[in-house]
């Protein structure tokens, strides 16, 4: 959702971060965290034997918990049977987390850091079936407290560096939205494989954030599916969508699977969860934003 309402509930701090390089390092040096072992049964793991494809997700799985109840099933479901090899989920809150460990699927992932009570930065969270060697969180200017979380994967003796991220929800954030980007993009230089997915709550060619998309990556919608809209914020579609549009709002693609690699190409992407969780609740969706799903192929 566009979650200013969920951010007037739970306040922020209105800092402003500068956009240096000294404050990105400062920042990269104090939020790294190495994963060290857990007791967590979530964090069962399986590794693939080989990896001839990558299989991505990303999905705003909405933070407001009215009706979660009805519509978490149908949710749970939809990321159970794609099979991803890396989930990527923005709006992550306590209440969703303690449902999704419940489920046995889950303890076949690596997770980034669950924090006291459930609580998760930004709200991200990433789930990958390889190993997780690295995660660092960094703060991004904004009235929002957006985060963005940094995941690096060991996928066949190599480093994946995997970031997702909630950019700023307002029409009018434009500037503060590319100035978010700026800072991401240097947090995947260091490995030769990147991926950046997540909610970045801009449309087509918006700009200035447009501007601060790097040329090295590509757009795995547009490599595939250029002709076709990919709205995965769909007022037509989508009562829930329609009903917490901003004012002057229309149907945008917000949610968005990037990557920079000379060994993976581009083989599938398409949306999820675009149906009702029940004929008898038309007006109720897995959540307000549909999901994304891609895959690469070595």
């Amino acid at each position: 959702m566009h979650d200013h309402a969920f951010h007037t509930r739970f306040p922020i701090s209105l800092q402003l971060i500068p956009l240096t390089v000294a404050a990105l390092l400062i920042l990269s040096v104090t939020a790294c965290r190495r994963n060290s072992p857990r007791k967590d049964p979530v964090q069962r793991k399986t590794l693939p034997t080989s990896t001839r494809q990558l299989t991505l997700v990303t999905y705003n799985v909405l933070a407001d918990p009215y009706r979660a109840a009805l519509r978490m099933p149908t949710l749970l479901a939809i990321l159970k049977a794609t099979e991803a090899d890396i989930i990527a989920l923005q709006e992550v809150t306590p209440w969703f987390w303690r449902m999704l460990r419940k489920q046995p699927w889950v303890r076949h992932y690596h997770r980034t850091p669950i924090g006291p009570g459930g609580g998760v930065p930004g709200g991200l969270l990433i789930l990958s079936r390889f190993p997780i060697t690295r995660t660092l969180v960094a703060t991004m200017p904004g009235r929002q407290g957006r985060k963005g979380l940094l995941a690096d994967l060991r996928v066949d003796n190599t480093t994946l560096a995997v970031v997702t991220c909630h950019l700023e929800s307002f029409l009018a954030d434009g500037k503060i939205r590319a100035d978010q980007l700026a800072l991401i993009f240097p947090l995947l230089q260091h490995a030769p494989d990147a991926v950046l997915l997540g909610d970045l709550n801009f449309a087509e060619n918006a700009q200035p954030e447009t501007k601060q998309l790097l040329k090295t990556y590509r757009d795995l919608w547009i490599a595939l599916r250029k002709d076709a809209p990919g709205y995965t914020w769909d007022n037509e579609r989508s009562t829930m969508a329609r009903r917490a549009a901003l004012a002057g709002e229309e149907s945008r693609r917000l949610d968005r699977i990037l990557w920079r690699s000379e060994q993976w190409r581009p083989h599938t992407v398409r949306i999820i969860g675009t149906r009702p969780v029940a004929p008898d609740l038309p007006d109720l969706f897995p959540s307000d934003h549909f999901g994304l799903m891609g895959v690469l192929q070595r």
